[in-house]
C-alpha cells in the first residue's frame, strides 16, 4: 500500500527468468522506483544486499512481496526506531494468515510461549523473521546479509546485537503488517491466538485484504493442503494440522485443554512437511 511517510523509494530485485512486463513497460515511469532484474539464482540474503547497495535513503525497510503492509507501517516503524534511539527495529508481535487453509492468527513473542517447553524459543522468535526489519543504512556494508535463504535474518541480528548496536522491538497489536504463509515459504508460523478476518477488516490492513486471493493464486495455487510426512528422531511423522500456520488456542481447544497433547501435535507439525517448501529451503 502507498505509505503515509512522505519520502520513500522502492527498490525491486527480480531474479525471474524474464523481466517484469509491468516494471519494464514504456508506460511505467516513477522515479521513486528502482527495478533491478538479474537472471540466475540468488539467495534471499544476496537479494537483500543488492537492494541495499542500490538504495539511496538513510533507512532500509523490508517489504517482502508476499506480505501486506498497512499505509502507516513505515511511519510507525520509523517512530519506534527513533523513540528507542536504535539502529535496528523489528516486530515482536504480528498477524499471520495461511493462504492455503484460510487460518489467521496473532503471534506475540512478548506475551510468553503457550507451553513451558517452548520458553527457550522466545529469543529465536524475537530476533528473526526478516519481513519486518527496518534499520539504518549506515550499518552496511559492515553488517551485510549472509548468502543463504534460511537464517540470514537471525544471523544478521545476532551480529548486529553482538556488535553493540541497539535493536528495538515493536509489538503490533493493531494490524500494520500481515505475514502470509502459502506453502512456498522457507519457514512456518505459529500463533498463540486465532483471529477472525473480521478483526483484520477493522484494522489498518482492511483495505488491503482483497489482495490475498491474488497472492494465493500466484504462490499457493499449485500446492497441496493435505498433510505431508517428515522424520522426527527415528520415526516418520504426519500432522493433521495442514498448512503453514499452527494456531495454539484452536489446537488446544480441539484437545480439550490438553497442553502436553497440543505440544506433541505442534512438534509433529514442525517435523512434518506441512506448509513448507523443502526445495526453497535446500537452496
Amino acid at each position: 500500500a502507498a505509505q503515509t511517510h512522505p519520502h520513500t523509494e522502492l527498490v525491486v530485485v527480480d531474479t525471474g527468468p524474464t523481466p517484469s512486463a509491468f516494471f519494464s513497460s514504456a508506460e511505467f515511469e516513477d522515479r521513486r522506483v528502482k527495478y533491478i532484474h538479474q537472471v540466475g539464482h540468488m539467495t534471499i540474503g544476496e537479494k537483500r544486499n543488492v537492494a541495499i547497495a542500490a538504495a539511496s535513503g538513510d533507512f532500509i525497510c523490508h517489504f517482502d512481496d508476499d506480505d501486506l503492509y498497512a499505509p502507516s507501517y513505515l511511519a510507525t516503524m520509523l517512530a519506534a526506531l527513533d523513540d528507542a534511539g536504535a539502529d535496528f527495529v523489528k516486530l515482536s508481535a504480528w498477524f499471520v494468515h495461511d493462504l492455503q487453509t484460510g487460518a489467521t492468527g496473532h503471534f506475540d513473542a512478548e506475551a510468553g510461549m503457550p507451553h513451558p517447553s517452548l520458553a527457550p524459543l522466545t529469543e529465536q522468535f524475537l530476533y528473526t523473521y526478516g519481513f519486518s526489519f527496518l534499520y539504518r543504512r549506515k550499518l552496511f556494508p559492515a553488517f551485510s546479509f549472509a548468502a543463504t535463504s534460511w537464517g540470514e535474518d537471525q544471523d544478521i541480528l545476532k551480529r548486529v546485537r553482538g556488535g553493540g548496536r541497539r535493536v528495538a522491538l515493536h509489538r503490533d497489536r493493531t494490524g500494520i503488517c500481515l505475514h502470509n504463509q502459502h506453502g512456498e515459504n522457507c519457514s512456518r508460523s505459529f500463533a498463540q491466538t486465532t483471529v477472525t478476518l473480521d478483526t483484520l477488516r477493522a484494522s489498518p490492513l482492511g483495505p488491503l485484504l482483497p489482495a490475498l486471493p491474488l497472492i494465493g493464486r500466484a504462490l499457493a495455487g499449485g500446492r497441496r493442503v493435505e498433510g505431508e510426512s517428515g522424520v522426527y528422531g527415528d520415526k516418520e511423522v504426519r500432522s493433521d494440522n495442514a498448512g503453514g500456520l499452527f494456531c495454539w488456542d484452536s489446537q488446544l481447544a480441539a484437545r480439550r485443554g490438553d497442553g502436553d497433547g497440543t505440544l506433541t501435535a505442534f512438534t509433529e507439525w514442525l517435523w512434518s512437511g506441512n506448509g513448507f517448501s523443502k526445495a526453497r529451503y535446500d537452496k
